[in-house]
C-alpha cells in the first residue's frame, strides 16, 4: 500500500453519501431498539453492586447501606433514562436531517431542469 492509496482512503473533506447516511441512521434506529433491554438489565445488576461492593465501601451500619444503595440505584437509573432520552433524540433529529436532504436532492434536477429549459 502507498501513501497515494491511503491518502484517498483517507480525505478528511469528503461527506459520506447519503446512502451511507442512511445506513448509519438505520443502524442507529436497531440499536435504539436493543438499548432499553441493555440499560436495564445494567440497572438491575446495578442494585446488587451498589448494595455488597459500593455502600460498604463508603458508609457502615445497615441502614446507611441501604440508602446508599438506594441513591446509587436511582442515581444510574437516571443516568440511563437521560442516556437514552439523549440518543433517540438524536436518532429523530438525524432522520429529519436525513429527509431534508433528500428531498433537496429529489428537488435539484427539477430546478436545473427550469434553468436550462
Amino acid at each position: 500500500m502507498t501513501s497515494n492509496d491511503l491518502a484517498e482512503r483517507t480525505t478528511p473533506h469528503e461527506s459520506p453519501t447519503l446512502e451511507e447516511q442512511r445506513a448509519a441512521h438505520e443502524t442507529q434506529k436497531k440499536a435504539l431498539k436493543v438499548i432499553p433491554y441493555f440499560l436495564g438489565l445494567g440497572w438491575l445488576l446495578m442494585v446488587p453492586i451498589s448494595y455488597f461492593i459500593i455502600a460498604p465501601a463508603i458508609v457502615e451500619g445497615f441502614e446507611w447501606q441501604l440508602l446508599v444503595a438506594a441513591g446509587v440505584t436511582i442515581a444510574t437509573g437516571v443516568a440511563d433514562f437521560t442516556f437514552y432520552k439523549l440518543f433517540a433524540n438524536t436518532v429523530e433529529a438525524q432522520a429529519q436531517h436525513l429527509e431534508q436532504q433528500s428531498s433537496e436532492v429529489q428537488q435539484a434536477p427539477t430546478e436545473f431542469a427550469k434553468i436550462l429549459g
